[in-house]
C-alpha cells in the first residue's frame, strides 16, 4: 500500500487506547486504523444522529484497492436502508451490478437483466449474503421458477454473472461462483413454418396491400426474403448497403450483414432513397405500433392465425434446411454468434436427409441386384425406361441410378433382346 493513497494529514487519535486512522481519499469514509503493530480497514458513517462503525478485515489481507470495493459496496448497502455488513445480500449486490455493467450492455440487455433480478432473483434470494448462496440454494430456486425453463435459464445466467462481478471486484473468493456447473433446464425449440399454401396465401394478401401501404408490404416482404429480425430491418440506412451486403453496426449479437438475393434487391429498388432509413420516414424508421397493426391486417386477410411476424425468420431457415444447405450457412444467413442455436433447425433436415437416404438406398439396391457381368439393372427396369417419356438422366435421377451403369446395362440389354429375337 502506497502512503499517497491515505489522506494522512487527516489521521487522528480515535480513543484512549492509542487508535489511529487513516482516511482513504478517494472513499472518505474508508479507513485504515492502527492499533500498536494492527492494522485494520474499517468504514464509519453517520446513522440517525449516531456514529456508526465497521471492521472490513486487517489491512494485510485486504488491499487497498479490494477495501475500497468493500466499503462502496457496504455504504450502498446502508443508503438503501439494509443492514451493513462487509459482504453485502444478493439484493444491495444487484443494484451495483447492474449499475457497473450497464454501459456494457445494450438499453434492450439492460432491461431485461434488471427484469430478472427484480422479479426472478431478489424475491427469492434477496435477503441472502452472496457468502450465503450456496448450490442447494440455486437448486431449490431454479426449480421452483415460475415460467418457462428458458425465462429461469436466463435468469440463471444474470445471477452467475452478478457472482462473478463479485469475484471481481474482490467481494467473493475466486472460484466461488455457485453457479458454475449448475444445469440448465431442458428447453425444446419451438417455432411455426409457414407451408406452401400459407407462403402463397401471404404473397396474395401481400399484394392486396401493396395497393394501400406499400412501404410496410415491402418490409414484409423484405423480411420474408433475407430471414433478417424485425427491429434490424427497421434499422436498416441506406448508407448501410454495399451491394449485395447490408453492414449492420449494432444488431443483437453484435456487427452483423445481411445478405441480399436478388429478390431483396428488387424490393429495395422500389423505394425511393429520400428517407435516412430504408423503411421510414424522414429521419425516422418506421413506429413498431404500425408495423404491429399492420401485420395483424395482413394475417387475417391471409388467414394465417397464430402466425407471428417472427416466423417468417424461421420460415426462411427452414426452406433454406430443406433445400440441403449447411446448418453453418443458414446461420450465417441469420446472423447467429454461434452454431448451437442454429442446431435448433436441425430436425428440419430429416426431410433432406430422408430423401437423400431413399435415392442412396435405390442406387444400391440396384447394385447389390446386378447380375455377375455387371451390366447393370434387371431387365424389368429397362422395360420401365423404354416405355417411360423421361431422358436416361432424368429416369436415372428418379431411380436413384448411375446413369453412365445404366447407359451401359441399356446397351447391352438390346443386344441380347436383339439376338434373342434372331433366333426366334
Amino acid at each position: 500500500m502506497r502512503k499517497s493513497a491515505l489522506n494522512t494529514a487527516n489521521a487522528r487519535p480515535t480513543s484512549q487506547r492509542s487508535e489511529t486512522v487513516h482516511w482513504d481519499a478517494e472513499v472518505p469514509k474508508l479507513g485504515l486504523r492502527q492499533r500498536g503493530t494492527n492494522s485494520s480497514w474499517i468504514v464509519q458513517w453517520r446513522d440517525d444522529g449516531r456514529t456508526r462503525k465497521q471492521t472490513l478485515g486487517r489491512a494485510n489481507a485486504i488491499p487497498l484497492p479490494q477495501a475500497r470495493e468493500l466499503a462502496r459496496t457496504l455504504l450502498d448497502g446502508v443508503e438503501s436502508g439494509a443492514a451493513p455488513d462487509a459482504v453485502p445480500t444478493v439484493a444491495a449486490f444487484s443494484r451495483r451490478y447492474l449499475r457497473d455493467l450497464a454501459p456494457r450492455w445494450k438499453l434492450a440487455t439492460h432491461r431485461a437483466h434488471a427484469h430478472d433480478v427484480e422479479h426472478l432473483i431478489i424475491p427469492y434470494l434477496g435477503s441472502k449474503r452472496l457468502s450465503q448462496v450456496t448450490r442447494a440454494d440455486l437448486a431449490s430456486w431454479k426449480d421452483g421458477l415460475p415460467g418457462s425453463a428458458a425465462s429461469g435459464n436466463r435468469a440463471l445466467a444474470v445471477l452467475s454473472g452478478m457472482m462473478r462481478h463479485a469475484e471481481l471486484l474482490g467481494l467473493q473468493p475466486p472460484g466461488s461462483n455457485p453457479c458454475k456447473g449448475l444445469r440448465r433446464r431442458k428447453t425444446s425449440f419451438t417455432a411455426t413454418y409457414l407451408s406452401e399454401a400459407q407462403w402463397s396465401r401471404l404473397g396474395a394478401a401481400l399484394r392486396r396491400l401493396e395497393e394501400t401501404h406499400p412501404r410496410e408490404a415491402g418490409f414484409f416482404r423484405f423480411l420474408a426474403l433475407t430471414g433478417c429480425r424485425k427491429g434490424e430491418a427497421l434499422a436498416l440506412r441506406w448508407d448501410m448497403i454495399d451491394g449485395l451486403r447490408c453492414a449492420l453496426p449494432d444488431a443483437k449479437s453484435g456487427p452483423r450483414a445481411i445478405w441480399l438475393g436478388r429478390p431483396a434487391k428488387r424490393v429495395l429498388a422500389s423505394f425511393p432513397r429520400s428517407n435516412l432509413y430504408v423503411f421510414g420516414e424522414g429521419k425516422d424508421p418506421m413506429p413498431d405500433h404500425r408495423i404491429d397493426r399492420i401485420w395483424r391486417k395482413l394475417r387475417q386477410s391471409a388467414k394465417l392465425d397464430g402466425i407471428r411476424l417472427h416466423d417468417l425468420r424461421h420460415s426462411f431457415a427452414s426452406v433454406g434446411v430443406n433445400a440441403g444447405l449447411d446448418l453453418r450457412v443458414i446461420g450465417g444467413l441469420l446472423g447467429h454468434s454461434d452454431l448451437a442455436t442454429t442446431e435448433g433447425y436441425a430436425h428440419l433436415e430429416d426431410r433432406t436427409i430422408k430423401a437423400a437416404s431413399q435415392r442412396v438406398g435405390t442406387h444400391l439396391e440396384k447394385i447389390v441386384k446386378a447380375p455377375a457381368s455387371g451390366r447393370g439393372a434387371d431387365r424389368s427396369l429397362y422395360q420401365r425406361f423404354c416405355r417411360s417419356p423421361l431422358s436416361i438422366d432424368a429416369f436415372c435421377a428418379e431411380n436413384g441410378i448411375d446413369p453412365a451403369t445404366f447407359r451401359n446395362g441399356l446397351v447391352a440389354w438390346r443386344r441380347t433382346s436383339q439376338n434373342r429375337g434372331a433366333g426366334a
